[in-house]
């Protein structure tokens, strides 16, 4: 993987991963593919399995980075998570959809770390 976009890609990954298992999340899987959609990481915090889309951006844009997942991305997802908790037999689990922001601040020297937690209002599938 020598595609620089991919590769600090990966890195924000890395960073959420560390981020969440420091606030007691258990990772379990890193870009899950379902078919043509992929969740960037799978987590379980006590009941919940949350799918955690990651966001790296230079600046907050207008409305944070919930609007930076569109609502075909959100599809996307949805359907992937779903097939993910069907193939685990895991539907029964409540389950959520969290943005995880890697935001550079001032110029660029400063990284903060955000987390939309139920960024898509979803807890239940039947």
């Amino acid at each position: 993987m020598t595609d620089p976009r991919a590769l600090r890609g990966r890195h924000a990954e890395r960073i959420a991963a560390n981020f969440l298992a420091l606030r007691g999340y258990r990772i379990l899987e890193w870009n899950r593919r379902e078919r043509h959609d992929e969740i960037d990481l799978i987590a379980e915090q006590k009941e919940w399995i949350v799918f955690v889309e990651v966001k790296l951006r230079r600046s907050v844009s207008h409305g944070g980075p919930v609007l930076a997942v569109d609502a075909a991305k959100r599809r996307r997802l949805l359907r992937a998570g779903r097939a993910y908790l069907l193939r685990t037999a895991l539907l029964d689990r409540p389950a959520r959809f969290d943005i995880v922001a890697l935001l550079w601040q001032e110029g660029g020297t400063r990284l903060v770390v955000e987390q939309v937690e139920n960024a898509f209002g979803f807890s239940r599938w039947g």
